[in-house]
């Protein structure tokens, strides 16, 4: 099982809607998928439409005292969302950095209960910068992937980030820099090139580029995977990606393969639905 944290010190560089669309392509290619909102603006959560639940992300860092069976809090805390096989704990409304009484919380969490059988991958989305609340969440993963617009601003901060992650004793093969937003202009090549230059070791071959129809999906409710897969300008981009940071899972025609095959079910029980007028659910296979 592999533990990811999503990590900038900026905020509205893409960190929630990436975490967001690879955990859902993840699960879509039949992979079992936990996600862990750790940011007290629950943008994951709203954006995989869970509600807050009655044991959160609070409760684990206020409450547990490291005595309590991790099992009972996972059965009130695990969400299911709309795609089968991914999960979600949720952040409530007043995450604050005091909260973390414990580093290791997130950590013991994963390490202590029993997760790591039933889940193949576990991807903790973060607020920007690094408090306790992110701190909490690098101790407990393996893989960091850092999100950067090609913008001036956007890359300020980005090295301390990378020199904290390094003063953790986190080697470079271990931090993924992913270049996002791309809007094919001379001045994104320019920082493209700024950015490798910073991160020689650190930076994915893969450049996502800006998609409107993002926005569109997350506004609508939309799964990006299912609904826009052959008209979204950035799925095959994120499909590279995740076939190049998880290489020994995919290669590209198999995991175009998985999700297309989803997809053609998944409109056809639309299309079923839309006939009948029954609500048909997705098949959690």
């Amino acid at each position: 099982m592999e533990v990811i944290s999503f990590l900038n010190n900026k905020g509205g560089v893409g960190k929630t809607t990436l975490c967001c669309n690879m955990a859902q392509s993840l699960a879509i290619s039949g992979k079992k998928v936990l996600c862990i909102d750790n940011d007290s603006q629950h943008s994951l959560s709203n954006r995989l439409q869970v509600p807050v639940r009655e044991k959160n992300m609070g409760h684990l860092y206020r409450d547990f005292n490291g005595a309590e069976d991790y099992v009972p809090f996972l059965e009130k805390a695990v969400a299911i969302t709309a795609v089968p096989k991914l999960h979600c704990i949720t952040s409530p409304f007043n995450l604050i950095n005091s909260d973390v009484k414990s580093l290791k919380a997130v950590k013991d969490l994963i390490e202590k209960s029993e997760i790591s059988e039933f889940y193949d991958f576990v991807l903790i989305d973060n607020h920007p910068g690094v408090d306790r609340l992110q701190h909490a969440a690098i101790l407990a993963s393996s893989r960091f992937f850092v999100p950067a617009f090609l913008r001036q601003q956007s890359l300020e901060g980005l090295g301390e980030l990378i020199t904290f992650l390094h003063r953790l004793i986190i080697p470079d093969k271990a931090i993924s820099i992913i270049p996002n937003h791309d809007e094919g202009l001379k001045h994104d090549k320019a920082m493209l090139t700024k950015l490798k230059k910073m991160f020689p070791h650190n930076i994915t071959r893969t450049v996502i580029p800006k998609d409107r129809m993002i926005e569109e999906v997350e506004s609508q409710g939309k799964i990006l995977f299912l609904d826009r897969l052959f008209t979204s300008k950035s799925v095959p981009y994120l499909i590279k990606l995740i076939t190049e940071l998880f290489p020994d899972e995919y290669d590209e025609k198999e995991l175009k393969g998985k999700i297309a095959a989803k997809r053609s079910r998944y409109v056809g029980r639309r299309v079923l639905a839309n006939l009948t007028g029954v609500k048909t659910a997705e098949s959690s296979g």
